[in-house]
């Protein structure tokens, strides 16, 4: 109990003089452990943004060919200047090839190929049918065949008609007829 006081006490100087030293002499990893055997709240949360400080310090040193080819800068701003130079532009897909994905639903990846993709399509009716509780299923003339979520007691939508396709919120997709009617839908195929 004695020696628990006498470790929590020193540790309480060390903290008061400063983590600064201390971070030099522990690794990152020393000083997590550190900080997390921390009880009290607001204690632990200075050790972690000194931490956090501290790493941001080694981790960020000033190039010297960027040093002395440019005046000096404070650190966020040189860092958001380096930051687009090190991402590349992802080049985006063709419609023609979006099209025969668009509505697909895969998990994240998929997702992440819709952010990028095609918004809208526009496709003819080349079948109408419905499901058991009366929800309109859509064949159009790219394959693609698209089912109401709800049904709807009235919908105008004939063999022939133009429809639109367009995405929505949360991967959403909400179908257009020529009569300027909406219904959402889910892609069945």
């Amino acid at each position: 109990m004695k020696s628990n006081r006498l470790s929590f006490v020193f540790a309480s100087i060390g903290i008061a003089v400063g983590f600064a030293p201390l971070a030099h002499a522990q690794s990152l990893s020393e000083q997590m452990r550190a900080c997390r055997a921390e009880s009290d709240d607001s204690r632990r949360l200075r050790c972690y943004d000194r931490a956090a400080t501290a790493l941001d310090q080694t981790a960020t040193p000033a190039t010297p060919a960027a040093a002395s080819s440019a005046p000096a800068a404070p650190a966020p701003s040189s860092v958001t200047q380096a930051t687009p130079a090190a991402v590349k532009p992802v080049a985006s897909a063709p419609a023609s090839s979006g099209t025969a994905e668009f509505g697909v639903s895969e998990g994240p990846l998929a997702a992440k190929r819709q952010a990028t993709g095609v918004k809208e399509i526009a496709a003819v009716v080349t079948a109408i049918s419905f499901r058991g509780r009366g929800e309109l299923v859509v064949t159009l003339d790219n394959g693609q065949v698209w089912a109401q979520n709800e049904a709807v007691a009235y919908f105008p939508l004939n063999v022939g008609d133009t429809v639109k396709i367009h995405t929505g919120a949360l991967g959403s997709y909400t179908l257009a007829t020529p009569a300027k009617r909406t219904t959402k839908v889910t892609r069945v195929r």
